[in-house]
């Protein structure tokens, strides 16, 4: 089958696209700061050494964020590349799609107005780009890919998606409808818009935190993983939104009582597929004492 470039008619918006959008998302954290009685510090984000009018419309700030002042806006820009593996795709780290997934995950919803922030509409072009890149990270880590993530890597809409997977006899599991990773490849392989993931500082810095998790005893796992990523506690715990003392804890010899959702938000800061980094801790749990 002959397959087409991505480059010469596939890439659905530019980047500068996705960055208009970003600028968005910093004015609602701007102002929000501002809302809280912080103003000095939305100053600073878009305009400095200027006082936010309560009376002026957002367009009349946006204009004026310095995207090249944000270390997020080079993060988005290799996260377009990686996503649709043009350009300079293969210097995307897995750092870096933490850092995305991360921020288009946790940022702020609603200016102060309550104009909502592009990452909340379906068509959204900033959150194409970190769906892209999840569903990227759910192949590399052999996680679960949902309807979404396989339209977004086929570059075909959700229905054909679903239309497709019918004929060719294969079920979805799972609420949201999922794939596992090994069965969503080689579908994704037989269309004519998937493009795979070139091999990248992602892809080589992929692997081994998951083995790690799968091998080892949770603690010391833990620390490996740390270690390697170059975390000390309180960068992951920072890094997670969590209590310092939680990721202590979980270092310790003894069982610490945490949430699921405090150990999916650890696996997403590490970057860990979070079935497989809760599994090994509920494997540590049930050791014989």
């Amino acid at each position: 089958m002959k397959r087409d470039t991505i480059e010469s008619f596939r890439l659905p918006f530019t980047i500068e696209e996705a960055l208009e959008e970003l600028r968005w998302v910093i004015w609602c954290s701007a102002s929000q700061l501002a809302l809280l009685g912080r103003s000095d510090l939305g100053d600073a984000m878009v305009i400095p050494d200027t006082d936010f009018g309560m009376n002026e419309t957002p367009e009349h700030y946006l204009p004026q964020i310095n995207l090249d002042a944000f270390d997020i806006t080079e993060t988005v820009r290799g996260g377009y590349n990686f996503a649709f593996q043009v350009n300079q795709h293969a210097a995307f780290s897995s750092d870096d799609i933490a850092d995305l997934m991360s921020f288009s995950g946790g940022s702020v919803r609603h200016s102060w107005s309550g104009d909502p922030s592009p990452l909340l509409r379906e068509e959204s072009k900033l959150g194409h780009v970190a769906d892209m890149v999840s569903a990227r990270a759910q192949l590399m880590t052999d996680g679960a890919l949902t309807i979404r993530h396989l339209s977004l890597l086929a570059n075909m809409t959700e229905a054909t998606v679903r239309s497709a997977l019918s004929a060719d006899g294969i079920k979805t599991e799972g609420r949201p409808a999922s794939l596992p990773a090994a069965r969503a490849e080689p579908w994704l392989r037989g269309r004519r818009g998937y493009v795979p993931t070139a091999a990248g500082k992602a892809l080589d810095q992929w692997g081994t935190p998951d083995a790690i998790f799968r091998a080892g005893v949770f603690p010391k796992a833990l620390e490996e993983v740390m270690r390697d990523r170059n975390l000390e506690v309180a960068d992951l715990a920072q890094r997670a939104g969590l209590d310092s003392d939680l990721v202590t804890g979980l270092l310790g010899s003894e069982p610490t009582d945490v949430s699921v959702q405090s150990m999916i938000r650890i696996a997403v800061a590490l970057f860990v597929n979070p079935e497989i980094f809760f599994g090994s801790y509920m494997r540590y749990l049930d050791r014989p004492k």
